[in-house]
């Protein structure tokens, strides 16, 4: 036994046997959404039952484990229930932080961009290497942007939503206006519709946000959505003139992002 112990050390045997475990570092957000890291992510596999990550020379595709078991468990419904696929777009990067380009959010682990095409369709969907880095995502909406084109939208995008929102761990969802009113009216009274929040652009994806993690203190998290469903006048809002005046004044606004204030640890991880 001794020297089977001695063999196993000279060998490193015990890093392959038990090393994962025994070296693994704690996972750990610091700071916001839009301004934050994580340490330790985890790495979502490039494919699984019910979902598929794509454009992967982007390395994107680091989150929190709950978020990482949250899009697996999500894959497996749509798989059973034969939704589709979920083309899986931006998580994270490996430590997160801001992205060179794309987004303001996404920064910390727990944002996730689930493509609105592949949902409803049938057969073969997996793509290959070429397709999925060259993936291009599709709108629902018609060319000029006042409904959904109903070539595109499906009745499963809608219960493909109401699964992810269902979700315990699921804070918040981001869509365009325009699909956070069709999920009103296919399911009118639901409670979960709260979750479902309006905003500019949202749609080629849905975006995904789970709130923070109990293994994470130094997270900070948003105010949790209002209770009520959202379908009502605040919904309305979004097709106001005044909405309209609002989107316009964001867009003409700089191209350049304003570089976040980060926590001390995400400039010490991040290297900055």
């Amino acid at each position: 036994m001794k020297t089977f112990l001695l063999a196993a050390v000279s060998l490193g045997l015990f890093t392959n046997l038990w090393g994962a475990d025994l070296a693994a570092e704690p996972v750990e957000i610091y700071g916001t959404y839009t301004a934050g890291c994580i340490c330790n992510a985890t790495v979502l596999p490039a494919q699984g039952r019910g979902y598929q990550v794509v454009r992967l020379k982007r390395q994107r595709y680091f989150g929190h484990p709950t978020l990482i078991s949250l899009i697996e468990d999500l894959g497996q419904q749509v798989f059973a229930n034969d939704w589709g696929i979920l083309y899986i777009g931006d998580l994270s990067q490996k430590t997160g932080g801001p992205m060179p380009n794309g987004h303001a959010s996404h920064q910390n682990g727990l944002d996730a961009d689930i493509m609105l095409m592949g949902i409803g369709l049938k057969g073969d969907l997996f793509l290959n290497e070429t397709q999925r880095e060259k993936f291009k995502p599709q709108s629902v909406l018609n060319k000029t942007f006042t409904d959904l084109d109903l070539r595109k939208w499906h009745p499963r995008h809608g219960e493909v939503i109401r699964a992810a929102a269902s979700f315990t761990r699921v804070e918040r969802i981001f869509v365009h206006p325009l699909i956070k009113r069709a999920l009103c009216r296919q399911f009118a009274g639901e409670k979960w519709l709260h979750k479902i929040r309006p905003w500019w652009g949202h749609y080629q994806h849905f975006h995904i946000r789970l709130a923070c993690p109990g293994d994470s203190p130094h997270c900070v998290s948003q105010p949790e959505p209002p209770l009520k469903t959202g379908c009502g006048e605040d919904l309305n809002w979004w097709f106001s003139d005044e909405a309209q005046q609002t989107f316009r004044k964001k867009t003409k606004g700089s191209k350049t992002p304003q570089k976040p204030s980060l926590p001390p640890q995400c400039l010490k991880l991040l290297g900055i």
